[in-house]
């Protein structure tokens, strides 16, 4: 009987480890960031489609304290850029933790893609910069050096449209994570 006990009590208390998928816990503050993605790109509402845009970006979700704003193509009143094939937006999450991201999604109705840009911003002390950087050069199995400099560097990942941006300063250091990829619909 205890032992039924303890397995109830652990499937109650990790909801999260027995989901048939990981937005269906995704928060209701994470689905309605999803959601507003999708309704500003003009996309036909759908949970399929929402997974996998929660899917690409649901690393910004780590976290327990963040908050976002979104930027369109109709924001800017002098923009004459009007596609109809062609939509985009771009989030800002602010987070705790984890620094800030500016994720850009660009969405092509002719060829049902999403482009996702993603940059991470990470400001912090010098040596932890110095440090991060010097595990990614070290690894040239998966990263080459770009460019490098005294005080900044540009790595990119073996095979990916994914790189590391060092910038150090005297005592402060800030290091920009990007990366792009493909959501096909």
């Amino acid at each position: 009987m205890f032992r039924w006990f303890l397995i109830i009590s652990a499937l109650l208390i990790t909801p999260r480890a027995f989901a048939i998928d990981e937005y269906s816990t995704a928060s209701e503050a994470e689905k309605k960031l999803i959601k507003q993605i999708v309704k500003v790109l003009e996309i036909e509402p759908s949970v399929e489609v929402e997974k996998k845009i929660y899917g690409r970006i649901d690393y910004i979700f780590k976290t327990e304290n963040w908050n976002s704003y979104w930027l369109g193509y109709n924001d800017l009143a002098s923009s004459k850029i009007k596609s109809p094939n062609v939509s985009f937006v771009e989030q800002y999450v602010n987070t705790s933790d984890l620094g800030t991201f500016i994720i850009s999604f660009m969405y092509d109705k002719q060829v049902n893609q999403i482009l996702v840009t993603s940059k991470q911003i990470r400001y912090g002390e010098k040596d932890a910069a110095l440090k991060a950087f010097k595990k990614i050069k070290d690894d040239t199995e998966n990263y080459s050096v770009i460019h490098e400099s005294e005080n900044y560097a540009l790595m990119q990942e073996t095979g990916q449209v994914s790189y590391s941006n060092f910038h150090v300063g005297s005592k402060a250091a800030t290091v920009v994570y990007i990366e792009q990829g493909i959501i096909e619909l």
